[in-house]
């Protein structure tokens, strides 16, 4: 079995990439890419959004690609993502936070990847 824990951070500025938050504190890794305290968003029962939790009231910039994500799971309209996210896998039955499968990462990049593509497509 892999013993890998490994989470996607998005940045509301620059390029998504992989944190093998393996032998790690889960929270230090996660306030130091949102940089502040967070707030975490299940997304379902596999899947968690973690985001500065004053994002808003520091104007931290709007985060284009989590907001795909967060709008294909919620719907247009129900929030506005600001700042860098961090997606994770859901919680083991003592409330640790869990990495993502590989399978789910793929998935997660093949969605940023067309949130990329719809945000250059509004550009044109």
């Amino acid at each position: 079995m892999d013993d890998k824990r490994m989470f996607i951070a998005i940045p509301a500025e620059g390029d998504a990439y992989i944190v093998d938050a393996t032998d790690k504190n889960n929270g230090e890794v996660i306030r130091k890419i949102v940089d502040g305290w967070y707030q975490c968003i299940d997304l379902s029962p596999d899947l968690a959004m973690w985001m500065n939790e004053e994002g808003k009231n520091l104007n931290l910039p709007h985060n284009e690609r989590a907001q795909f994500i967060w709008d294909s799971r919620f719907g247009e309209g129900t929030d506005y993502i600001v700042g860098n996210v961090v997606l994770t896998g859901g919680v083991d039955d003592e409330g640790e936070t869990l990495g993502l499968a590989e399978p789910a990462v793929d998935r997660l990049i093949n969605l940023i990847m067309r949130a990329m593509i719809e945000m250059v497509g509004r550009l044109d």
